[in-house]
């Protein structure tokens, strides 16, 4: 009875530099790798993840400014897959 598509004009994006670097998500990484991808200490990473436990804004914000933000979320892809 459903074997079709709910929108069959629209295709997949194949694209994975498309997803949103979520708080949750990062929670998952280790602060030693997104240290690594950032170019930054750990201890740096540890300070941007205190100045807003919750959200995560400030390390979003520097992956954003630094311009690493597609290597972020290779990582994220790359963690997902493990």
């Amino acid at each position: 009875m459903y074997p079709h598509k709910v929108h069959q004009n629209k295709e997949e994006s194949a694209d994975v530099l498309a997803d949103r670097i979520t708080p949750k998500k990062l929670k998952g990484i280790k602060q030693a790798k997104l240290a690594s991808v950032l170019g930054i200490s750990q201890g740096r990473v540890s300070q941007l993840v205190n100045a807003e436990p919750n959200n995560h804004t400030a390390l979003r914000k520097y992956s954003r400014e630094a311009g690493r933000r597609d290597s972020v979320l290779l990582l994220l892809q790359k963690e997902k897959m493990d």
